[in-house]
């Protein structure tokens, strides 16, 4: 190979070790910092109070006879003023029993099916945006404070309703409070790597943006939108595939609120087969990119124009939305540049004659630095919090067995990630997530058994 081209390729790539290096420890450096104000543990920060605000539950279902009933059961037994909640079954196109099992159990129900009016969007957000139409945008602003969205699988803390009114009060109606958001089932494989996900999010991200006076995250479920505000911006007419993501950054450039509460918990049933989750994180990730891709250079204007650490904050959110790539990308800078170090001498000419490079010392000192700093990250970031979230939650110690799972998901998130890179723009395909759990599962201590019903020994 000539040397000009040797020089050309070796400059290109430590050109690239830096510029990666500089992102990854930029961006996860502030979540190291973010997280160490999510260590102490929550308190909460308001007092509880009367029933007051009005709340119209939407539960979103989809075919979902398998339970739907035990759902409707568990809502019933929520501890509120029963005059100041009114829960809503929206039948999105079932095919099953699910409209009539509503029925039964004598809820209100609104069965898009029916087609009284035209469709604004796709999926769940378009199913809601139906139900706004049904019961009218008018009547929900002026009888409703709150709209609470729920799917059809989730069961709530039977207090959930009293701790969202007395924060929205006390703190000052913000445009919306976003529930804890815990698993139904964390015993298989899968369902326990979804677990951990949302435990490391919930402490060391939605804690700390809390304490911190940050705009939380929605997500997608068990949070509540003031009414006047969700009826005044349209409602769900969204169009990209997370609509909670889309909603998000519309009120952060609004310079709207959206809490978290820690105390009022929404229990969501995890994918336990390795296809289905697949097809639910291509989703996503589709609907992130769209969103960030769009979002991501007004977001960082509004930042600059302002010197507005809430609008920076959320740039960084965005960039965070491809970490299982960032995961991989991060091993992959670690690799390379030891592979450079080791090589060191026999590149040394190279190194000096490169027009990108001013000496030998100077990649040392850089890759040496940026070495420490990605391994101290990586291990920070996708080991030591999500174990440690996982301890404080369910205290479990099987350390090993836990992080292997959780770096498992990591791994089949990057291919997915990567698929989602180059499909991103086609946000007209809503897959639809099956349910079947109707009871809250725990850890069995004594084995995990995975996605196809086969078990494994414990570490």
């Amino acid at each position: 190979m000539p040397e000009h081209v040797l020089i050309f390729l070796i400059d290109t790539l430590i050109l690239f070790l830096l510029v990666l290096s500089f992102y990854l420890i930029t961006v996860y450096g502030y979540n190291l910092l973010l997280s160490l104000f999510a260590f102490k543990k929550a308190k909460r920060d308001y007092n509880l109070l009367p029933d007051k605000s009005r709340f119209l539950i939407l539960v979103a279902a989809h075919n979902e006879e398998k339970v739907i009933r035990t759902t409707i059961k568990e809502l019933k037994k929520i501890a509120y003023d029963p005059r100041k909640f009114d829960i809503f079954i929206v039948s999105d196109r079932s095919e099953d029993r699910t409209t009539q099992i509503a029925v039964e159990e004598d809820v209100k129900v609104i069965d898009t099916i029916l087609d009284k009016f035209p469709r604004e969007g796709i999926g769940k957000p378009a199913g809601l945006q139906y139900a706004l139409r049904e019961i009218g945008f008018d009547n929900v602003r002026e009888n409703y404070d709150l709209v609470m969205i729920l799917d059809a699988d989730n069961f709530v803390d039977y207090s959930i309703l009293r701790e969202l009114n007395s924060q929205f009060i006390e703190k000052g109606r913000p445009q919306v409070i976003q529930s804890y958001l815990d698993s139904k089932n964390h015993n298989k494989a899968m369902s326990l790597a979804y677990s951990m996900v949302f435990w490391t999010n919930n402490r060391f991200s939605q804690v700390s943006r809390y304490r911190l006076k940050l705009n939380n995250s929605i997500g997608g479920t068990g949070f509540v939108v003031r009414s006047d505000y969700l009826i005044g911006s349209g409602g769900f007419n969204y169009s990209s595939l997370t609509e909670d993501l889309e909603m998000e950054i519309e009120i952060v450039k609004k310079n709207g609120r959206i809490l978290w509460n820690e105390f009022a918990a929404v229990y969501d049933e995890k994918p336990e087969k390795l296809g289905v989750s697949m097809k639910q994180r291509h989703r996503w990730a589709k609907g992130h990119f769209y969103v960030a891709f769009k979002q991501f250079l007004p977001l960082l204007w509004l930042s600059i124009r302002h010197l507005d650490i809430r609008y920076l904050d959320k740039v960084f959110f965005l960039m965070t939305m491809a970490r299982s790539t960032h995961f991989i990308l991060m091993s992959l800078a670690v690799l390379l540049s030891a592979l450079l170090l080791a090589f060191e001498g026999e590149l040394y000419t190279v190194f000096t004659n490169a027009t990108l490079t001013s000496s030998v010392d100077f990649i040392n000192k850089h890759f040496i630095f940026a070495n420490i700093m990605n391994i101290i990250l990586l291990s920070y970031s996708f080991i030591f919090l999500p174990l440690f979230a996982t301890y404080s939650k369910i205290k479990n110690r099987r350390f090993i067995r836990n992080i292997s799972v959780f770096l498992y998901y990591i791994v089949t998130d990057f291919i997915i990630q990567i698929l989602a890179m180059f499909t991103w723009p086609k946000q007209n395909s809503w897959y639809k997530t099956p349910h079947i759990q109707n009871e809250i599962k725990e850890l069995d201590e004594e084995e995990i058994i995975d996605g196809t019903g086969d078990s494994t020994p414990s570490s």
